[in-house]
């Protein structure tokens, strides 16, 4: 089978799932099924110095607290290295396996978490789809035995041709690291005679590469990367003080919720035409029936302009569905829905079992209370309000 064809086939089954978890949301309960899927934050450490991403700056400037200051502050540090224990995690995987939901390891640097691997089989053996996402560092080390363990995804990060990608994730020579882990994923899976994992590469567009995509593109097509690969190309989700400061004043729930940092990266730089032009480029030279790549979120042309302007509000009054789909567990077993939601935790699994968490009367009532709004401003550029964008064309 093609790597376009599974790509596009898992993420059919995955639409399919949210079309039945989505008859919950007409209930008056503001009770959900079992989510699709459940990220787990593994560790609370990455060595990156990505340029767009919270902890990275924190990395990168030792006087910036991501604890106090900005929104990944959830996946705080607490000045020392913690992970997720590998009990719970076990126990929890046990709890849902009749269920089937797809376990992914997201946060924050899951291949430095020290027991990954014992987690990704125990979660096979169970028999449930076990993704995760990487920076990509370390994933030339792990190639084996993410292959023989039968992992279903692995995500990575490339940002752009090579200068520009280690200039935007602040550590020389990650770009040819990650492309070496990608070449040996691919050659273990054609030893095996296997077609998974499933290996996708994501570019976040910023200031420093919105121009190069056309170029990347064509790295990965000349190097023949692109016949194993499917590209994910995705529109940074930020949000800004005013976002911040208006999503407080409407809902007391959010009194705690803080800003990204985009300090160090301007999206106001990003020439919007450039952008189009780019884009338009990309979808004249490269054939979706050969080539899998896509945005997140779908942006037509008069959309780039509001999401690009920081005092733009982009379609009020959008449902969002997510908290009837997918779960965040964060170091702490805090429950929330997504990585980038600013909806407060449903509740802890760390005393209580997770279902019992995720319909918990705290969660009827942040859901309900979503349901009641349809979204927050702080929800401008999530993915949650911008997934009804999905198929527009």
């Amino acid at each position: 089978m093609s790597t376009v064809k599974k790509n596009i086939d898992e993420y059919k089954r995955i639409r399919n799932l949210e079309q039945s978890n989505k008859k919950y949301y007409e209930k008056n309960d503001g009770t959900a099924a079992a989510p699709h899927t459940i990220c787990l934050s593994v560790n609370n450490n990455c060595f990156m110095k990505c340029k767009m991403c919270d902890i990275g700056q924190s990395n990168a400037d030792k006087n910036t607290d991501i604890e106090d200051n900005f929104f990944s502050s959830r996946y705080k540090r607490n000045g020392k290295y913690q992970e997720f224990p590998l009990d719970r995690a076990k126990s929890l995987v046990d709890e849902l396996h009749e269920l089937r939901p797809i376990i992914k390891t997201n946060f924050v640097e899951p291949l430095i978490y020290k027991k990954i691997q014992e987690l990704a089989e125990y979660v096979k053996s169970k028999g449930l789809p076990y993704y995760t996402i990487t920076n990509g560092w370390l994933l030339e080390k792990n190639a084996n035995w993410l292959v023989e363990a039968g992992t279903d995804l692995i995500r990575v990060s490339l940002d752009g041709p090579e200068d520009i990608h280690d200039r935007i994730r602040g550590v020389k020579g990650s770009f040819k690291r990650t492309v070496a882990g990608l070449w040996e994923l691919i050659e273990k899976k054609q030893k095996l005679g296997v077609d998974k994992p499933i290996l996708g590469v994501c570019y976040t567009i910023s200031d420093e590469n919105y121009a190069s995509i056309v170029d990347f593109m064509e790295y990965l097509k000349n190097t023949g990367l692109f016949n194993h690969i499917y590209l994910n190309i995705n529109h940074l989700q930020f949000t800004t003080q005013w976002e911040v400061d208006a999503t407080r004043s409407e809902n007391q729930i959010f009194n705690n919720f803080k800003k990204c940092s985009i300090d160090r990266i301007n999206l106001k730089k990003i020439d919007i035409k450039a952008l189009e032009q780019e884009i338009a480029t990309l979808n004249a030279h490269f054939d979706p029936e050969q080539y899998h790549y896509y945005f997140t979120p779908y942006l037509k042309r008069n959309d780039l302009n509001v999401y690009y302007d920081h005092d733009a509000r982009m379609f009020p009054g959008t449902p969002c569905y997510l908290p009837w789909y997918t779960a965040q567990i964060d170091l702490t077993g805090e429950v929330g829905i997504y990585g980038h939601c600013l909806l407060p935790s449903f509740g802890n699994i760390m005393n209580k079992s997770f279902l019992d968490v995720w319909n918990s009367e705290k969660a009827r009532t942040l859901r309900l209370t979503l349901k009641k709004n349809k979204s927050f401003t702080g929800c401008n550029r999530c993915i949650g309000t911008l997934y009804p964008l999905r198929g527009r064309e």
